[in-house]
């Protein structure tokens, strides 16, 4: 693995020896990045060469490279509240297998004879208990011979997991569905509806069903040569507009979700269309759905937003855009801000989008664009800042908190633990009685006594 860039504010003290924002990336390609809800350990994948890291945030200058049989192409997308990681990697004829990582090790997901290509774990619930993805699964009826199809893996009483696919799920002829998120209790998949080449809408996976807002059409035409019917194939159609017409293309997806129940992402809307829907006027909004009130809100194109990523808040207090801007609610204001300036942190590069965050907001990560000058592609790479503070209260059970302790080390709170990083420590009751001493106490909820080297604080543990 290449040197590790470590970019902090001018103050130049790491996590590890104040209590500051600082900045973490390296000089390895990535562009996604997945942050545990707890904030304790994210992934980031470079799907163009198919490589994969795991950071941990009692180590935060490092991101380890994960190692798949045979040195084979891996791609991580999520990643539990004690580090289990959830993606898949190649076994060989065009084929990724479904697998979850544990402590450096590779273990299969549950598949289908029927699977082909692409089929990946996507992402998973903080407890893992749940993990959402889909199946490149044969379908001879298709015209692409497959359909991309959603699917669970619950956790069993045994500790292995289920696969939960259903092939009957009605799809659309291109592709099907690709997943992006999972809501927190693991009840609905969030991502896109591929309705034809190129075409797509936003959609969510949940009791079995296929959940869309945009008005979708299927029409059998003909298809002439030489002014000659010479077959007839579907076609379709959304909000009444052809795939293609024109040359533009409806699109959208949701790509995040978070605690609240919030699904973020974007779609375009037809504004306009004439009676016989040749002409028309597309215009793209940065769109949240809220599953548990069932609301759809599209946001004009002010401050030129066209996307939201991900973001947090019960009210949907912080939004992260396209490019270093965040939509920021205060009251009954919406304000777009710098990401980097409000959070007081240098960018190594032109940020491309805060891609996921922990429940409370403390860490953030995202990816960051260079242009490569040997022949002018875009380059991207990940980057993770930890705030001084939580951006927003988290739901109870999620959430970390991490405090500077003597020479350089670090205590780190969790639910039901508490870990030392640096050095090792001691855990004591309330009443003066030791209950576990070394790098990681489990320990009930609760206020305890922990000792770092010298020195010692009253904590509370969720």
């Amino acid at each position: 693995m290449k040197n590790l860039l470590l970019l902090s504010l001018a103050f130049g003290a790491a996590l590890t020896a104040a209590a500051e924002t600082a900045y973490y990336t390296m000089d390895n390609l990535s562009d996604v990045v997945s942050i545990s809800p707890n904030g304790r350990y994210a992934v980031t994948a470079a799907t163009d060469m198919n490589l994969s890291y795991i950071w941990n945030v009692e180590k935060p200058a490092e991101f380890v490279l994960v190692q798949a049989p045979n040195n084979n192409k891996i791609e991580l997308y999520g990643v539990t509240d004690d580090g289990m990681a959830v993606g898949g990697y190649y076994v060989g004829d065009s084929k990724f297998q479904p697998c979850i990582v544990v402590n450096g090790e590779i273990k299969d997901l549950p598949s289908t004879p029927m699977a082909m290509n692409n089929n990946f774990a996507r992402c998973v619930t903080a407890d893992g208990k749940v993990i959402g993805g889909y199946i490149a699964y044969r379908d001879p009826e298709s015209e692409v011979g497959m359909r991309y199809r959603p699917c669970f893996w619950r956790l069993n009483d045994q500790g292995e997991y289920d696969l939960e696919l259903d092939p009957e799920l009605a799809l659309p002829e291109h592709q099907g569905f690709i997943t992006n998120c999972i809501s927190p209790d693991g009840s609905a998949l969030g991502g896109r509806l591929y309705c034809a080449a190129g075409s797509e809408i936003p959609a969510l996976y949940k009791d079995g069903e296929l959940i869309y807002w945009n008005e979708l059409e299927t029409k059998i035409e003909p298809f002439e040569y030489k002014g000659q019917v010479i077959g007839y194939y579907e076609n379709y159609y959304i909000d009444g507009m052809k795939d293609g017409c024109k040359g533009e293309y409806v699109i959208g997806e949701f790509t995040g979700a978070d605690a609240w129940g919030n699904f973020y992402g974007f779609r375009t809307i037809v504004d306009w269309a004439s009676e016989d829907g040749e002409d028309y006027q597309l215009s793209k909004y940065a769109c949240v759905y809220n599953i548990m009130a069932d609301e759809f809100t599209d946001y004009p194109q002010g401050g030129g937003i066209s996307s939201f990523s991900t973001g947090l808040g019960q009210d949907s207090k912080y939004i992260f855009c396209n490019g270093d801007r965040m939509l920021v609610s205060e009251g009954d204001t919406e304000e777009v801000k710098s990401i980097s300036g409000t959070f007081g942190f240098t960018n190594a590069s032109q940020m491309t989008a805060v891609l996921s965050a922990s429940a409370d907001g403390r860490i953030i990560g995202g990816s960051r664009q260079e242009v490569n000058p040997a022949n002018g592609e875009m380059l991207y790479y990940p980057f993770i800042v930890v705030l001084d503070e939580p951006l927003v209260e988290a739901p109870v059970g999620l959430g970390v908190e991490v405090i500077p302790a003597e020479e350089g080390s670090v205590i780190v709170l969790s639910a039901g633990r508490v870990d030392f990083a640096g050095a090792e420590g001691e855990v004591y009751d309330m009443e003066g009685r030791k209950v576990g001493a070394g790098s990681s106490v489990a320990v009930p909820a609760g206020f305890y006594v922990v000792k770092c080297g010298q020195e010692s604080r009253k904590v509370m543990v969720k």
